[in-house]
């Protein structure tokens, strides 16, 4: 008999891919609009010990962060956020100068998803987050999240409103403690967001 692979076997479907299948998966119901709304750009930088401090991008920040979510919503009565994309691009490009000493070594940052506005605050609690990622402050990068994970998150916020902090979920960078020129950036970072629009009433 030929053997079969166990479903537990099986490879996860990428979180990229989920996002794609929850983007196709279009609401037959008029009353709601769903679409990518970009984000305000951010710096990802040393402080002033030379470390990457922790950058976090929520699902909250949908509200202020996209140029034309108030236009949308003003269409809507509530609206959630479904998925988060976030593309990082090196603003080093050469090994940088630390006090007497220069620093070879690229930075390396770790960029991971968190749910239920529960985010590690240093690098060793990053390592242990599903869904981590390490990259090198020379190379460019594209990390996904979405609120499969968060419950809380699924619920629907009033257009006027922000999203509150226990439906909060989002990516976050942090570094490890390798120390580099102080108050420098080290990536840009853009973010999009998959937003969802409902009517009600």
């Amino acid at each position: 008999m030929k053997s079969q692979k166990s479903k537990a076997s099986k490879s996860r479907p990428s979180e990229e891919a989920r996002v794609a299948r929850l983007y196709r998966n279009v609401h037959q119901d008029k009353r709601i609009y769903r679409r990518w709304m970009a984000g305000a750009e951010a710096t990802v930088s040393t402080g002033g010990g030379g470390i990457v401090a922790l950058t976090t991008l929520a699902n909250a920040a949908v509200i202020n962060a996209t140029p034309d979510f108030a236009s949308v919503s003003a269409l809507y009565t509530t609206y959630r956020c479904q998925a988060i994309r976030v593309a990082v691009f090196p603003l080093l490009t050469a090994p940088v100068y630390n006090g007497a000493a220069i620093q070879t070594q690229p930075p390396v940052i770790a960029v991971f998803p968190w749910v239920s506005n529960t985010v590690p605050t240093t690098f060793a609690q990053a390592l242990d987050v599903t869904g981590l990622k390490l990259i090198s402050g020379y190379k460019q990068g594209v990390v996904m999240t979405s609120y499969q994970g968060d419950p809380d998150a699924h619920l629907w916020t009033g257009t006027g409103s922000a999203i509150g902090s226990n439906e909060q979920f989002g990516i976050s960078c942090i570094g490890t403690n390798v120390a580099s020129t102080a108050g420098s950036g080290v990536w840009r970072v853009i973010p999009m967001y998959l937003v969802e629009f409902r009517m009600v009433g």
